[in-house]
């Protein structure tokens, strides 16, 4: 999916794109029905890309409170 920006530098719409892309991705990996690992992973790359322009801090202990309920690797 492409996203027209207006009102962002360059930077903020790369990010953002790039985040785009990671949601894209695991929307596409949750309805093929991949494991929950691989949306999980793109999930975390979408947090990551928006952490960057916001400026939040995204560490592991939030982010394993967060995607704990997946049960990745069990």
């Amino acid at each position: 999916m492409r996203i027209q920006y207006d009102c962002v530098g360059c930077g903020q719409a790369a990010l953002l794109q790039q985040a785009a892309d990671a949601l894209t991705k695991a929307r596409e990996a949750a309805l093929a029905g991949e494991s929950n690992e691989f949306t999980a992973l793109d999930l975390r790359a979408a947090l990551k890309h928006i952490g960057e322009i916001t400026g939040a801090v995204w560490n592991d202990d939030i982010l394993n409170a967060v995607f704990g309920k997946f049960c990745i690797g069990k």
